[in-house]
């Protein structure tokens, strides 16, 4: 979990182990009522269902902060399993986080998930191995590439290459085929570039 630029509690997590039998079709998040910290949480409620490739999360209702009042959460993945029945996997570890005193906020001023502006964001973890979570936002649908380069500026792979929706999307980015070092990746939607840095650590 890491904050967002606006101090709301974003949750960052990969895809679920290959051990799976059966086929990811999303994500759920569930959150706790608000309870003391440090206290066994209770009342988990769903809060947001994801699609199978999202692999973040930024609560926008609540913000970070020190005050004696927290909420808890867990992620489960939803599948389908060979017999095409639907399936919901155990929960994930719980992370608790501390809240501030919730202020009087209409709901249409509350943030959303569209952007109104292009951003690639930077990967994370960064250093990592073998796996890193690459996220960007669109103001509007565009076509999208997403290529990794070596510190020499070759190619390496290219993660994305296809028509995208508004909105925040993230991408897995595995390179257990790559020897650790620096490299680089870049966004291309329409006339928006970006570049960003991260490092491979094995």
């Amino acid at each position: 979990m890491i904050p967002d630029a606006d101090n709301h509690p974003t949750f960052i997590f990969g895809p679920y182990p290959d051990n799976l039998q059966g086929t990811i079709t999303g994500y759920k998040i569930y959150r706790s009522a608000s309870h003391i910290p440090g206290q066994q949480p209770s009342n988990f409620t769903l809060l947001e269902t994801l699609e199978s490739d999202e692999y973040i999360y930024t609560d926008n209702t609540v913000t970070i902060g020190n005050d004696y009042s927290a909420k808890s959460y867990y992620t489960t993945c939803i599948y389908e399993d060979p017999w095409e029945s639907a399936g919901e996997t155990d929960p994930t570890n719980t992370v608790e986080v501390r809240l501030q005193i919730p202020q009087k906020i209409a709901v249409s001023e509350y943030p959303t998930d569209q952007k109104d502006e292009y951003q690639l964001n930077q990967n994370y973890p960064n250093p990592f191995n073998p796996t890193t979570i690459i996220s960007y936002s669109l103001p509007a649908s565009n076509h999208v590439t997403i290529k990794v380069f070596d510190i020499l500026g070759n190619e390496v792979t290219t993660l994305l290459n296809e028509q995208k929706e508004a909105g925040t999307h993230t991408i897995v980015f595995n390179a257990s085929d790559l020897s650790s070092g620096v490299y680089f990746y870049k966004i291309q939607a329409g006339n928006y570039a970006e570049t960003r840095k991260l490092i491979l650590q094995k």
